[in-house]
C-alpha cells in the first residue's frame, strides 16, 4: 500500500501497529520510501480481511492507495551478508548476536 502524504504516515503506522501487529515479521521495517510515495507493510496475506476492514474504517481518508501483495523475507537474517542482500528487497532490522552468544536447548 502506498501513502502519498508523508504527514499521514505516523497515523497509519500507529493504527496498524495497534490493530495488526507484525508478530512474525518483526525483523522487517514496516515502511519504505519509493520515490515520492511511502510503501507500507499492512500484514500477512492471511490478515487480508482485517486489513481491508481497517482501510475502510479507521484508515479511511488517509490517502492510502494501491493495495498489492509482495514477497518479503519470512525470517530474520542470520548474518550481515544476508541482511545486506535481503535489505535490497525490503528494509530490515538487523541485530547481530554478541560474540560468544549461543543457543542452548533445554
Amino acid at each position: 500500500m502506498c501513502i502519498r502524504d508523508s504527514k499521514k504516515a505516523s497515523l497509519v503506522l500507529s493504527t496498524l501497529g495497534q490493530s495488526i501487529p507484525l508478530q512474525e515479521l518483526q525483523h522487517l521495517k514496516r515502511i519504505r520510501k519509493d520515490g515520492p510515495t511511502l510503501q507500507v507493510i499492512l500484514g500477512r496475506e492471511a490478515d487480508r480481511e482485517a486489513v481491508e476492514g481497517l482501510i475502510e474504517g479507521r484508515l479511511c481518508g488517509t490517502g492510502l492507495t494501491g493495495v498489492t501483495s509482495t514477497q518479503v523475507p519470512s525470517s530474520a537474517p542470520g548474518d550481515r551478508e544476508e541482511w545486506e542482500r535481503w535489505s535490497e528487497h525490503w528494509p530490515m532490522n538487523y541485530h547481530p548476536k554478541p560474540a560468544g552468544w549461543s543457543v542452548h536447548q533445554c
